[in-house]
């Protein structure tokens, strides 16, 4: 682009005179050119390393988890309803609480809770002898004590204890017909006996046949016992004469002896203990504590008979003045002198009633003797054996 030399004004292209201010341009008349600034340079320019290839791999299939699944539910419920559906029970129910309910007439050979069969034990020698069969599954009949408000169904009292089952039918409660029953059940024991996880098979007013029988044959078993027991004792008795006895004391302390007694006296039971038997022996005065099982035949002032007995020591005994006790009694009286006299604890007779060794088998509260003398398995019974 030119410019005017004069007035520096743009001129127009070709032209001879200059628009502002007249100066003649063209020809010879030099004509001022624009200044052109050079280009800047040129910025390298960053190329980028060509791109790595990339494998792309085949679309992978993702599985539902398996709760999506249709048929896992399917399990679900069945499994969910072989759980918590009620399970059959040997026990029927009764709309009329004071029929008896009679559920089977036999044991049945097997159990769907244990797999296994049920060993069939007498109730009595099952509460005598618990802990041989707790944890083991066993089938007992019982007479029926008392049945209380939540079901629970009690044995009549052995030993000190009895046999409890929980049905959990509330229909028994006080239902004064219900007097035998027969149960399967695992033994447990807690201050009670239990048949955990029981099966009432039968529940009634009469006693089942086969538990009048195992009672008299429980019963049977139970006299030979102690017929066994008496004379494996008598046999292991010595005898021994009163100045030893008198002398030695502590040395026949517990040890079996023979001894042919005249009776003197024989004192009435206390409340807590037997009456004090006093006799003579070989002309020495003996004191003779009643320690039978069975206290038959009584004894009376002049009978003469064979005592087998434990050695006793010596008791001391006292002489008392007359009136000097509480209200006129011995009880607190002023003793005036004291002696020894031997003593022996006295377990049997030549004088015994063996046919009733029998007897009171319910409410023998001694069993253990005769249990070690003969070895359990004289009185444990099973149908299994």
């Amino acid at each position: 682009m030119a410019f005017c030399p004069n007035c520096g004004a743009k001129l127009s292209p070709n032209a001879k005179f200059c628009e502002s201010c007249g100066t003649k341009v063209g020809g010879n008349t030099p004509v001022v050119q624009e200044p052109v600034s050079p280009a800047p340079p040129q910025q390298p320019v960053y190329q980028a390393p060509p791109s790595p290839t990339v494998y792309n791999a085949p679309p992978v299939k993702v599985k539902k988890p398996i709760t999506k699944k249709w048929w896992f539910w399917v399990l679900v419920v069945i499994i969910a309803a072989s759980l918590f559906s009620p399970k059959k029970s040997g026990k029927a129910s009764s709309s009329d609480s004071s029929k008896p309910v009679n559920t089977a007439t036999s044991a049945p050979t097997s159990t769907s809770a244990t797999n296994q069969k049920p060993i069939n034990v007498f109730y009595m020698d099952l509460v005598h002898d618990h802990k041989s069969y707790e944890g083991k599954y066993v089938q007992t009949t019982f007479p029926i004590a008392e049945i209380n408000s939540s079901g629970e169904i009690r044995s009549e009292t052995v030993r000190g204890t009895s046999l409890k089952v929980k049905s959990g039918d509330k229909s028994y409660y006080n239902n004064k017909s219900l007097n035998y029953a027969t149960v399967n059940g695992v033994v447990s024991y807690n201050t009670y006996i239990y048949l955990d996880n029981p099966d009432i098979l039968y529940i009634g007013n009469s006693a089942p046949e086969n538990y009048t029988a195992e009672l008299n044959e429980y019963t049977e078993l139970v006299k030979l016992g102690k017929i066994e027991a008496r004379n494996n004792f008598i046999n292991e008795c010595e005898a021994v004469s009163y100045s030893d006895l008198s002398r030695y004391p502590d040395t026949y302390q517990d040890k079996k002896l023979k001894l042919t007694v005249s009776i003197k006296e024989v004192e009435a039971d206390g409340l807590l203990s037997n009456g004090t038997v006093k006799a003579t022996y070989s002309g020495g005065e003996l004191y003779i504590y009643d320690h039978r099982e069975l206290r038959e035949p009584r004894l009376k002032a002049g009978d003469y008979l064979t005592i087998y007995a434990t050695g006793d020591g010596l008791t001391t005994v006292k002489t008392v003045a007359s009136g000097t006790g509480l209200f006129g009694s011995d009880l607190g009286a002023d003793v005036v002198a004291t002696r020894d006299v031997v003593s022996v604890k006295m377990i049997y007779t030549d004088w015994d009633n063996i046919d009733g060794f029998g007897l009171s088998v319910q409410n023998s509260d001694s069993l253990d003797a005769y249990y070690k003398e003969l070895g359990q398995e004289v009185v444990h019974r099973s149908s299994n054996d």
